[in-house]
């Protein structure tokens, strides 16, 4: 294995949207941590878009199209009149590299493309599905992904390469799509640092309650389920919606629903918020409230509970048997009921309560970033590759 002069394996990596943006959510999320976490022991060189997601004016103060050192780690940011098929041919030809990393399923440029022009070569990839082989996220547009995922098994592009699972649950979901022969190392995301102790306000009165969700607004982070739920509850609900528009028509969904919400509930729509805000938002509010499709990891589920915020949230998530933890609560879509009844104990619900619940969901997050083992299996799903392992 070729390695740079200090000894570390070089990783070529490939997304759609990096920092500085932040609108695309739990991937940028996912990718950052793991780098911070593996810088020393790894040499990363990253290829994204100079945009953030949906967004056409790149981001200010980086320059496009060329290699920037940032201490160790080299980024290429992409202009969309240099993303084409033979950029990605001429940066992967470069070679200076030992295995290359694609942190999508479906992207053509980042995922597709790398495939294609390495597929018979020698080249360790690994690909991380990044949540989008999970029933729920293949029920929207599943036309446009039955055709992809043919094409891919069609001509063995993902034949000979190493999947990242960051679950058990997604480890059955790559199973399921292409087969049980399928290379898989489950390495579950890395979170983000927990802060040192739990700031989270301590003021919680019977009566009212303030909810907050943080995500895009598309059809499979459910806000409107979540809305239509808000809409049956009895006293007062304070909810904050922050989240970047990916679907025009199902927000105009929402708004119809919002536009006609009993005065108890009051929506206040807040554009999509930068990471470096996030932890005040959430640390400012009584319970994030997200009844995901399905969630691969669900950074913000994370980051909430770190913040020593309850949830509520679906049982589509890795996050399970809330409850009995007191940290939140996981409920099945098909009973809205439970959700309607669950957000009205919790507007009952007083200080001494509320806060014996907050502490729970901060030390838990705690425990789990002690305890978790995502940053040694991380380095290993790129250090143990063909022929090293």
């Amino acid at each position: 294995m070729k390695e740079d002069r200090v000894g570390k394996t070089r990783v070529l990596v490939f997304i759609d949207w990096y920092l500085p943006g932040y609108k695309a959510g739990g991937p940028i999320r996912s990718l950052a941590n793991l780098i911070e976490s593996l810088k020393e022991d790894l040499k990363f060189s990253l290829v994204t878009r100079d945009t953030d997601y949906l967004e056409s004016s790149p981001y200010p103060d980086l320059e496009s199209n060329k290699w920037i050192e940032q201490g160790d780690e080299s980024f290429h940011y992409l202009s969309s009149g240099d993303l084409n098929y033979s950029t990605v041919k001429n940066l992967l030809l470069r070679g200076d590299y030992e295995v290359v990393y694609l942190n999508s399923m479906f992207s053509y440029f980042f995922s597709f493309l790398p495939l294609w022009i390495l597929n018979g070569s020698a080249t360790d990839i690994v690909l991380a599905p990044r949540g989008m082989l999970a029933k729920g996220a293949l029920s929207i547009k599943p036309l446009k992904k039955r055709v992809y995922l043919y094409v891919c098994k069609l001509f063995g592009l993902v034949a000979n390469i190493r999947f990242q699972a960051t679950s058990e649950q997604e480890v059955h979901d790559i199973k399921a799509v292409f087969g049980s022969e399928s290379q898989i190392m489950l390495a579950p995301n890395i979170p983000a640092a927990v802060p040192e102790t739990n700031n989270h306000l301590d003021t919680k009165a019977v009566g009212s309650v303030k909810l907050i969700s943080v995500a895009r607004i598309a059809p499979e982070k459910n806000l409107l389920y979540a809305l239509n739920v808000l809409s049956k509850v009895k006293g007062k609900v304070h909810f904050d919606i922050y989240g970047v528009v990916y679907s025009e028509e199902y927000w105009n969904s929402c708004k119809e629903v919002i536009d006609t919400i009993p005065e108890n509930i009051t929506v206040v729509v807040h554009d999509g918020v930068p990471q470096t805000e996030l932890f005040e938002l959430l640390q400012e509010s009584h319970y994030l409230l997200m009844p995901s499709r399905s969630e691969n990891f669900g950074h913000i589920i994370w980051e909430s509970l770190a913040c020593g915020c309850p949830v509520i949230i679906s049982d589509q998530t890795p996050w399970l048997n809330l409850e009995e933890k007191n940290i939140g609560f996981d409920i099945s879509l098909k009973s809205e009921a439970k959700f309607v009844a669950t957000i009205e104990s919790c507007i009952d619900m007083g200080r001494e309560e509320y806060t014996l619940k907050s502490d729970s969901a901060y030390n838990f997050a705690k425990t789990y970033a002690a305890n978790s083992k995502s940053i040694q299996l991380s380095r290993e799903l790129f250090t143990q590759i063909r022929g090293n392992s």
